[in-house]
């Protein structure tokens, strides 16, 4: 399985990092802990098949333009079972337009639907712009 997810700014991801360690260190969740080198994310789309050659000179053609852009989150869910919350981004116009072109410019890869989710953060937080970040694997 691939996933193509948006990361951010050192500031950000930091803060975000912080909050894990405190839920933790309050038994809240472990998530910090569960996946070594994990990093706070909204995850953008995931696909189940694709050709890794033409996909990264498709991201990269797509994504080298992009510029970053600021979000406000203001949902607090969790995976029932999982004991995974997140942070849900609310649903700004540049945001919707930015996914749906990237469902739009990625559509032969489309296997599956995927709501944006953002693993545990803060109520606002900056993307930063990332000119070749890559799609990584997921398990």
């Amino acid at each position: 399985m691939y996933a193509v997810v948006l990361r951010f700014d050192q500031q950000t991801e930091q803060a975000l990092k912080r909050i894990w360690e405190e839920m933790r260190d309050r038994g809240i969740s472990g998530y910090v802990d569960e996946v070594p080198n994990r990093r706070p994310h909204l995850t953008l789309a995931d696909y189940s098949n694709l050709d890794e050659a033409e996909f990264m000179d498709m991201f990269d053609r797509f994504y080298n333009a992009r510029a970053g852009f600021s979000l406000n989150f203001g949902m607090l869910g969790t995976f029932i079972g999982s004991g995974t919350l997140f942070l849900a981004p609310n649903p700004a116009a540049e945001l919707l337009k930015f996914h749906a072109e990237h469902h739009q410019y990625f559509s032969r890869y489309a296997d599956e639907a995927v709501d944006m989710i953002l693993h545990v953060g803060r109520r606002q937080a900056r993307f930063y712009e990332n000119k070749r970040q890559k799609a990584g694997k997921t398990s």
